[in-house]
């Protein structure tokens, strides 16, 4: 099985940018944590900075990962596994819209051995992706979509089944790239060394 990087499509028509998000710490770390008890049922009001096209995006990648409703219900009927969410309300001066910050669930499934990448040097617990990464799919079978530890929380993976779904679903506004062809960090990298795990 194949696993693909979900994000927000740079080529989409429709962009919606939001104000600030304000979560306090504790909120934030239940989310990251996947712990829905310390979540507030109240949706978070968010204003609409600006909105450019006809209809409004499914999937926003900001600072946090954002589905829209439309999203999150095909999600709770397709997808295999837990997802947290926390509703936001966005809004402008005439109407307003329901969305939900997504946080599935956390996994050490990283394949270090396969993987090609730099440690960070601002986050000790993460590394920058040069060239492309693997899952472990031993670790993961029994769900289709997924942070994975080691990589940015703003970073989801999922699986080829979930993507053939959403793509059926008509969900829009999102780039699927696959995990072994996947960089977030730009180097000039020589044939022989592509090889190796931890570029030196």
């Amino acid at each position: 099985m194949r696993y693909f990087v979900l994000e927000e499509s740079g080529d989409a028509m429709d962009r919606l940018y939001l104000g600030p998000i304000c979560l306090n710490h504790k909120e934030r770390k239940a989310m990251v944590r996947g712990e829905p008890t310390f979540i507030p049922d109240e949706p978070l009001r968010v204003p609409i900075r600006y909105w450019a096209g006809e209809r409004l995006p499914d999937y926003l990648d900001g600072k946090f990962c954002i589905v829209s409703e439309f999203m999150k219900d095909i999600l709770d009927k397709f997808a295999k596994g837990k997802i947290h969410y926390r509703g936001i309300t966005v809004y402008d001066d005439q109407n307003e819209y329901s969305y939900y910050i997504i946080f599935p669930p956390r996994f050490d499934c990283l394949d270090l051995k396969r993987s090609i990448f730099l440690k960070s040097s601002l986050y000790p617990e993460e590394i920058h992706v040069t060239a492309g990464f693997y899952i472990r799919r031993d670790l993961t079978e029994e769900v289709d979509l997924l942070r994975v530890q080691g990589l940015s929380n703003r970073l989801l993976v999922l699986s080829e089944r979930l993507k053939q779904v959403l793509e059926a679903n008509g969900v829009q506004d999102i780039r699927y790239t696959q995990t072994d062809i996947y960089k977030n960090f730009k180097i000039d990298i020589a044939p022989k060394s592509r090889i190796g795990k931890e570029m030196l």
